[in-house]
């Protein structure tokens, strides 16, 4: 029986060898007892084989270091969220939760626009805001961290949608997707105003906070290209 040119062909005992058949049929053998490759034919190291071995490990620790560099800056967000929230209302109760509520740390979505961490972060944040705050509504935890993360999720994606390098779409989403969800709870609740109030108000307030404290936090990023170095995106 005829073998042909890429047939691998185990030769050596007491090696572990697989066989890879590379460009023309040419078989390269690894040794997985030395680790290393080599061709079967010469069996010179085989520094190509080698090479993307190498790069794949190096593409894969890489992987593993954004992972973990989103986790991290998203635990950060949550945290800061959380304190923001806070300390907001212990030196303005109630000033988090009235109808027209100027939330500064709303203010922090802006960083969805640098890092998708943010999508994790800040919906977390919120969540654990509103199950430790008092005069929060029940639904709270549910529909304020479903506003955050949609808000967080288009502000994302619409980072690269700019007038004159400002990211106005982007910072317009958390009044849209509080607006709606946040005054559509207010609406079922409190039934003291028709729904299309309840959306304005909450609106207003989160458009005063995108506006004006957003702003500033994201061009006191951008100007000292703060968000390359913390994101480098």
């Amino acid at each position: 029986m005829s073998v042909g040119a890429s047939t691998p062909i185990f030769r050596r005992v007491g090696e572990i060898t697989v066989f890879l058949t590379g460009k023309m049929g040419t078989a390269t053998r690894f040794c997985l007892t030395k680790g290393r490759f080599s061709c079967r034919i010469c069996s010179v190291p085989c520094r190509q084989f080698e090479t993307i071995l190498s790069k794949n490990k190096t593409k894969e620790k890489r992987i593993m270091k954004i992972k973990t560099r989103d986790l991290v800056q998203a635990a950060v967000l949550a945290a800061l969220y959380v304190a923001l929230g806070l300390l907001q209302n212990l030196l303005l109760p109630g000033s988090t939760s009235m109808a027209i509520q100027f939330r500064a740390a709303e203010a922090l979505c802006v960083f969805a626009v640098f890092t998708p961490a943010a999508i994790l972060g800040l919906p977390l944040g919120c969540m654990i805001f509103n199950l430790t705050s008092a005069g929060t509504l029940p639904l709270d935890p549910v529909i304020g961290t479903a506003a955050t993360f949609f808000a967080a999720l288009l502000m994302y994606l619409l980072r690269k949608v700019r007038i004159k390098n400002y990211p106005l779409a982007s910072m317009l989403m958390p009044a849209l997707w509080n607006g709606l969800l946040v005054g559509l709870e207010l609406t079922i609740y409190l039934k003291e105003l028709p729904l299309w109030l309840n959306i304005l108000y909450v609106a207003i307030g989160e458009v005063a906070v995108l506006l004006v404290l957003g702003t500033a936090l994201y061009y006191a990023m951008t100007v000292r290209e703060l968000d390359k170095r913390l994101f480098g995106r």
